[in-house]
């Protein structure tokens, strides 16, 4: 009982001591799968106060670097990131909401750094993927989208414009 303990406490003490500069610093040198052990253990310990480092795992799962692509997951994390002020996550749950799963899975980004991911984690440590897949849904975008404009982010003013040009009834 008492080793147990003991292992517990320096791992405890082995995950706090991860910084974003650190996990940052791994995503510019193109390890992908040290940011996002960095990411999980920030998130996992409740470190995460400016909802970046639940931005940047969403990002991971949202174009498939370092695990799966895994849309659900993504926006479990976007929205906890939203939920701390994040501009990003709140874009990027708008763009999901605006075009719905099954759009985003046909669409292969280009110009990203994501395109250069490789060294994924193993299958085991991957969240499986979930057989729920995110709706469209106009009414969560125009949500999302409306939060990150009062924050002045003006690409999600572009997109929200898009949106209500057609759906002028969520826009009012």
């Amino acid at each position: 009982m008492k080793k147990y303990l003991i292992i517990t406490i320096f791992l405890a003490t082995f995950l706090q001591a991860f910084t974003i500069d650190e996990a940052q610093s791994a995503l510019e040198n193109e390890e992908y799968k040290k940011a996002y052990y960095i990411f999980k253990a920030i998130v996992e310990n409740s470190e995460d106060e400016t909802g970046e480092a639940n931005y940047e795992l969403a990002r991971m799962y949202d174009y498939g670097c370092a695990i799966r692509q895994n849309i659900s997951e993504a926006v479990k994390y976007y929205e906890k990131a939203a939920k701390l002020g994040n501009i990003e996550a709140k874009r990027n749950l708008g763009s999901i909401y605006h075009l719905g799963e099954e759009e985003i899975t046909s669409i292969k980004p280009s110009g990203d750094m994501f395109d250069l991911c490789t060294n994924r984690i193993s299958e085991d440590e991957d969240v499986k993927p979930n057989k729920t897949k995110v709706k469209q849904d106009y009414k969560k975008a125009v949500k999302y989208l409306k939060e990150a404009v009062k924050q002045g982010d003006e690409e999600s003013k572009r997109l929200l414009e898009i949106i209500c040009d057609s759906k002028q009834e969520l826009c009012k």
